[in-house]
Protein backbone atom coordinates (compact mmCIF):
# COMPACT_ATOMS: atom_id res chain seq x y z
CA UNK A 1 0.00 0.00 0.00
CA UNK A 2 1.29 3.52 -0.72
CA UNK A 3 -0.20 6.71 -0.25
CA UNK A 4 0.75 10.40 -0.20
CA UNK A 5 -0.09 13.55 1.92
CA UNK A 6 0.04 17.11 0.80
CA UNK A 7 0.06 19.23 4.12
CA UNK A 8 1.34 22.57 5.48
CA UNK A 9 4.88 23.17 6.04
CA UNK A 10 4.83 24.48 9.02
CA UNK A 11 3.44 20.62 10.25
CA UNK A 12 6.13 18.58 7.38
CA UNK A 13 8.55 17.96 10.08
CA UNK A 14 6.39 16.71 12.95
CA UNK A 15 4.77 14.34 10.60
CA UNK A 16 7.88 13.22 8.95
CA UNK A 17 8.92 12.39 12.64
CA UNK A 18 5.98 10.33 13.02
CA UNK A 19 6.32 9.20 9.75
CA UNK A 20 9.98 7.92 10.92
CA UNK A 21 8.69 6.67 14.44
CA UNK A 22 5.84 4.76 12.84
CA UNK A 23 7.52 2.93 9.75
CA UNK A 24 11.25 3.51 9.00
CA UNK A 25 11.03 1.18 6.32
CA UNK A 26 9.30 2.13 2.79
CA UNK A 27 8.67 0.39 -0.60
CA UNK A 28 11.48 3.12 -1.95
CA UNK A 29 10.26 1.41 -5.48
CA UNK A 30 6.80 2.15 -5.49
CA UNK A 31 7.42 5.57 -3.91
CA UNK A 32 9.69 6.34 -7.28
CA UNK A 33 6.74 4.86 -9.45
CA UNK A 34 3.96 6.97 -7.96
CA UNK A 35 6.27 10.07 -7.98
CA UNK A 36 6.54 9.18 -11.93
CA UNK A 37 2.90 8.49 -12.48
CA UNK A 38 2.19 11.94 -10.86
CA UNK A 39 4.48 13.99 -12.69
CA UNK A 40 2.99 12.84 -16.05
CA UNK A 41 -0.32 14.12 -15.51
CA UNK A 42 -2.66 11.35 -16.83
CA UNK A 43 -3.87 10.55 -13.87
CA UNK A 44 -7.22 11.89 -14.00
CA UNK A 45 -7.59 10.02 -17.20
CA UNK A 46 -6.85 6.97 -15.44
CA UNK A 47 -9.37 7.73 -12.55
CA UNK A 48 -12.39 8.41 -14.91
CA UNK A 49 -12.17 5.29 -16.70
CA UNK A 50 -11.64 3.63 -13.61
CA UNK A 51 -14.69 4.77 -11.82
CA UNK A 52 -16.80 4.08 -14.94
CA UNK A 53 -15.36 0.60 -14.62
CA UNK A 54 -16.42 0.10 -11.09
CA UNK A 55 -19.51 2.15 -11.33
CA UNK A 56 -21.06 -0.78 -14.09
CA UNK A 57 -19.82 -3.14 -11.74
CA UNK A 58 -21.51 -1.90 -9.20
CA UNK A 59 -24.70 -1.17 -11.01
CA UNK A 60 -24.52 -4.65 -12.25
CA UNK A 61 -23.68 -6.63 -8.81
CA UNK A 62 -26.77 -5.08 -6.98
CA UNK A 63 -29.13 -5.90 -9.67
CA UNK A 64 -27.98 -9.25 -9.80
CA UNK A 65 -28.07 -9.42 -5.97
CA UNK A 66 -31.38 -7.44 -5.66
CA UNK A 67 -32.61 -9.92 -8.52
CA UNK A 68 -32.04 -13.36 -6.94
CA UNK A 69 -31.34 -13.16 -3.01
CA UNK A 70 -34.56 -13.35 -1.07
CA UNK A 71 -36.70 -10.42 -0.09
CA UNK A 72 -35.61 -10.60 3.74
CA UNK A 73 -32.11 -10.07 2.89
CA UNK A 74 -30.85 -6.19 2.90
CA UNK A 75 -28.18 -4.75 0.77
CA UNK A 76 -26.74 -1.50 0.79
CA UNK A 77 -26.02 0.59 -1.94
CA UNK A 78 -22.80 2.23 -0.99
CA UNK A 79 -21.67 5.69 -2.28
CA UNK A 80 -18.04 5.06 -2.48
CA UNK A 81 -15.76 1.58 -1.96
CA UNK A 82 -15.76 -1.50 -4.21
CA UNK A 83 -17.87 -3.89 -1.49
CA UNK A 84 -21.30 -4.79 -0.85
CA UNK A 85 -22.84 -5.56 2.75
CA UNK A 86 -25.47 -7.98 3.30
CA UNK A 87 -27.82 -8.14 5.81
CA UNK A 88 -28.69 -12.01 6.00
CA UNK A 89 -32.27 -13.23 6.82
CA UNK A 90 -33.25 -14.12 10.75
CA UNK A 91 -31.66 -17.31 12.00
CA UNK A 92 -28.95 -17.11 8.92
CA UNK A 93 -25.65 -18.42 10.89
CA UNK A 94 -22.76 -17.42 8.46
CA UNK A 95 -20.51 -19.65 9.13
CA UNK A 96 -22.21 -22.70 8.07
CA UNK A 97 -23.00 -19.99 4.91
CA UNK A 98 -18.97 -19.24 4.36
CA UNK A 99 -17.81 -23.01 4.64
CA UNK A 100 -20.59 -23.49 1.51
CA UNK A 101 -19.48 -20.74 -0.47
CA UNK A 102 -15.92 -21.40 -0.52
CA UNK A 103 -16.78 -25.21 -1.39
CA UNK A 104 -18.48 -23.83 -4.06
CA UNK A 105 -15.07 -21.27 -4.96
CA UNK A 106 -17.08 -18.09 -3.82
CA UNK A 107 -15.50 -16.04 -1.37
CA UNK A 108 -16.90 -13.04 1.17
CA UNK A 109 -16.21 -11.72 4.90
CA UNK A 110 -17.83 -12.58 7.78
CA UNK A 111 -19.33 -9.49 9.20
CA UNK A 112 -18.62 -9.87 12.70
CA UNK A 113 -14.88 -10.00 11.83
CA UNK A 114 -15.04 -6.02 11.30
CA UNK A 115 -15.61 -5.29 15.19
CA UNK A 116 -13.13 -5.45 17.87
CA UNK A 117 -15.36 -7.33 20.23
CA UNK A 118 -17.01 -9.43 17.72
CA UNK A 119 -20.76 -9.43 17.72
CA UNK A 120 -21.95 -12.28 16.40
CA UNK A 121 -23.95 -10.34 13.40
CA UNK A 122 -25.75 -11.73 9.72
CA UNK A 123 -24.03 -9.54 7.88
CA UNK A 124 -21.51 -10.14 4.96
CA UNK A 125 -19.15 -8.50 2.94
CA UNK A 126 -18.88 -9.40 -0.61
CA UNK A 127 -16.79 -7.08 -2.89
CA UNK A 128 -16.32 -6.45 -6.55
CA UNK A 129 -12.68 -5.28 -7.36
CA UNK A 130 -11.05 -7.79 -7.66
CA UNK A 131 -13.29 -10.04 -9.33
CA UNK A 132 -13.26 -10.19 -13.36
CA UNK A 133 -15.81 -9.06 -15.00
CA UNK A 134 -17.00 -12.75 -16.80
CA UNK A 135 -16.92 -14.36 -13.34
CA UNK A 136 -18.67 -11.16 -11.59
CA UNK A 137 -22.30 -12.81 -12.88
CA UNK A 138 -21.10 -16.13 -11.71
CA UNK A 139 -20.13 -15.52 -7.90
CA UNK A 140 -23.44 -13.66 -7.51
CA UNK A 141 -25.58 -16.53 -8.77
CA UNK A 142 -23.35 -19.14 -7.03
CA UNK A 143 -23.46 -16.48 -3.41
CA UNK A 144 -27.26 -16.19 -3.95
CA UNK A 145 -27.96 -19.70 -4.82
CA UNK A 146 -26.10 -20.77 -1.28
CA UNK A 147 -28.14 -18.17 0.79
CA UNK A 148 -31.63 -18.88 -0.69
CA UNK A 149 -31.00 -22.84 -0.52
CA UNK A 150 -29.87 -21.85 3.60
CA UNK A 151 -33.02 -20.17 3.93
CA UNK A 152 -34.69 -23.22 2.41
CA UNK A 153 -33.24 -25.55 5.19
CA UNK A 154 -34.02 -23.50 8.23
CA UNK A 155 -37.72 -22.77 7.32
CA UNK A 156 -38.09 -27.03 6.90
CA UNK A 157 -36.04 -27.27 10.03
CA UNK A 158 -38.58 -24.96 11.73
CA UNK A 159 -41.44 -26.75 13.80
CA UNK A 160 -44.93 -25.59 13.26
CA UNK A 161 -47.24 -26.48 16.07
CA UNK A 162 -50.84 -26.46 15.09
Amino acid sequence: RLGFMVCPPALLQRILLMKANADLHCNGLMQIALARFLERKSYPELLGKMRAVYSARQTKMFSALKAGLPPTCRINCPEGGLSFWLTLPENADTSQLYFRAVRRGVAFIDGSVFYAFGPKTRSIRVSFGRIEENQLEEGIERLCSLVNDLQQRVRSNSLVFV
